[in-house]
């Protein structure tokens, strides 16, 4: 799931079997293409261009009722984060974009039209800003002058919005561009997360799902994944 660049799914190919079946799934049509010219070829290898919260789906499509591991990469990729055009980097300017799927709204969308309610809520819950009041405040007032349509028409609002402390620590949009991008996906990582506990049923007694996240949120949701895989596994014992 999530299979991005196919960097994992490289190295479980290189100790799959031949028996063996490996299903790459991710949304973004950049990394479909990656995934098809780096290991489209290997007889062994099912692409599946489609969002992982429809992984149970894809999976009964194909005929799998059981797998023996699910690998969720969650997050943004260093694809996406090097290509400007896409709208995920605070570092250059670019289109406010920030879609995985490069459909739907965009994160400009949500800054021009979401109530100010909204947008905290958003800044609160996905990017665990304790600054969300101010940002969102910000962006409602900037918006009523302009359009929101850059990275760094964002960046110089959230700069403005955040104590002068806050600025010399790490970047201070750092967490609202992890928001935005969370929102516009429409897929967050408790979602995700939440969608990786519910197909863990799909699992084999003897394989595991895994789940990568390096956000403090994701290492919160990975505990109680894994306290809800633990609690499953008793109940079947029982």
């Amino acid at each position: 799931a999530t299979a991005g660049g196919a960097g994992h799914s490289s190295k479980i190919l290189e100790r799959l079997s031949e028996q063996g079946r490996l299903i790459c799934m991710d949304q973004d049509p950049d990394a479909i293409q990656i995934i098809k010219e780096r290991i489209g070829s290997d007889p062994r290898v099912t692409v599946v261009h489609d969002n992982f919260a429809h992984i149970a789906e894809a999976l009964s499509d194909l005929g799998i009722d059981r797998v023996d591991g699910i690998l969720a990469d969650l997050g943004v990729s260093s694809h996406q984060l090097d290509t400007p055009e896409r709208g995920f980097s605070f570092h250059t300017d670019a289109p406010l974009d920030m879609r995985m799927s490069q459909e739907g709204p965009t994160a400009a969308d949500l800054c021009n039209e979401l109530p100010e309610a909204e947008l905290r809520k958003i800044l609160y819950t996905y990017g665990e800003e304790k600054n969300a009041p101010r940002i969102a405040a910000s962006i409602v007032r900037a918006r009523a002058e302009a359009p929101i349509e850059t990275t760094l028409q964002l960046v110089e609002l959230v700069k403005g919005a955040v104590p002068a402390k806050q600025r010399r620590a790490k970047h201070p949009a750092r967490k609202t561009f992890q928001a935005l991008r969370i929102a516009v996906s429409a897929s967050p990582n408790t979602a995700r997360a939440a969608s990786v506990r519910r197909n863990s049923r799909s699992v084999s007694a003897a394989g595991r799902p895994a789940r990568s996240s390096r956000s403090s949120s994701g290492r919160r949701e990975r505990k109680n994944w894994n306290r809800t895989r633990e609690a499953a596994a008793r109940n079947s014992a029982a």
